[in-house]
């Protein structure tokens, strides 16, 4: 039986071997699809290449060379990459809408914290002038709860 080095250093072969081979296949697939006009992006080469779209983000030469191709097909010049001015102006329309939220929810917490120190007030001014249920009248509201707690 092999010892545990002699298998690990067997995986790792096998594994640099399937990873050629899978590179090996997107790029025939990239050159079939730019040969045939196809459209050439990473999860169309993924399909037609037989791997994840993941194993081409993670190989950033295939990833580059996607691109490059994708870029040079007729017709994509004029497009927009992945980050269009339109795309652009969304997420920052959404931005500000957040940021607008965020504001006025902040303002809506500082009404509520104000709210809230106010009515601590007058609880605490009512419990020294109201006296408590069963008071003999020596004792306040207040004095009882201390004396309660």
């Amino acid at each position: 039986m092999p010892s545990r080095n002699e298998r690990i250093a067997l995986l790792a072969e096998a594994n640099r071997a399937r990873t050629a081979r899978k590179r090996g296949h997107v790029q025939d697939a990239l050159r079939a699809m730019h040969k045939a006009g196809l459209t050439i992006n990473v999860s169309t080469v993924a399909v037609r290449a037989g791997v994840s779209r993941n194993f081409i983000y993670q190989q950033a030469d295939l990833l580059s060379s996607v691109q490059r191709s994708a870029d040079t097909q007729p017709g994509r010049l004029d497009r927009p990459r992945s980050s269009s001015s339109s795309s652009e102006a969304s997420l920052r329309s959404r931005l500000v809408t957040a940021l607008d939220a965020l504001a006025a929810s902040r303002q809506e917490a500082q009404e509520l914290s104000a709210k809230v120190e106010r009515l601590t007030g007058e609880v605490a001014r009512l419990m020294v002038l109201v006296p408590m249920e069963g008071d003999e009248g020596t004792r306040t509201g207040r004095t009882q709860a201390n004396a309660r707690i």
